[in-house]
């Protein structure tokens, strides 16, 4: 998110929150490491741009001088677990309240759609991680792209609320 705006206060902000839980549980990163040795022969996380289709998301640096055109590629790049939380920061593309609860209400018909539609045989890991990161790619990407090359050249209407 540090690409979206990129500021000292905030990369500082940053840095302490890290300082902040390494106080509260100074053994988090070897656990975390731990479970990512765990799971490194599953393919549990995936980059957008790779998944099929995500290869569009590329055109976001289109709009790289724009805050949501940064944070689009900088998350299509990103390898993520893919189960809808890893997307929240596509949040950040929305600029009016009305914005965000159109964003807010899809992500949950999204997760939806894709609980409903689930094919039988997701019963292990891998696959439901591929499943799913097709299903974020194409609910959530690329409608992203989508609002970011569009919102751009409305800019003038957007500032102003409409």
């Amino acid at each position: 998110m540090l690409v979206r705006r990129v500021d000292w206060r905030g990369a500082l902000l940053a840095a302490a929150c890290a300082i902040l839980t390494l106080i509260i549980d100074p053994r988090w990163p070897v656990e975390w490491v731990r479970a990512m040795i765990q799971f490194a022969g599953v393919k549990m996380h995936h980059i957008p741009v790779l998944v099929p289709g995500g290869a569009l998301l590329l055109l976001a640096a289109i709009r790289w001088r724009t805050e949501s055109g940064r944070l689009l590629l900088a998350m299509a790049v990103i390898p993520q677990s893919m189960f809808f939380y890893d997307q929240l920061a596509l949040g950040l593309l929305a600029q009016t309240f009305r914005q965000s609860l159109v964003c807010a209400l899809w992500s949950y018909a999204v997760a939806a759609l894709a609980y409903l539609c689930a094919p039988s045989g997701l019963d292990t890991l891998p696959q439901n991680a591929a499943y799913l990161s097709r299903i974020i790619v194409w609910g959530y990407y690329l409608p992203a792209l989508a609002w970011v090359l569009w919102t751009w050249r409305r800019r003038p209407a957007i500032r102003a609320g409409l």
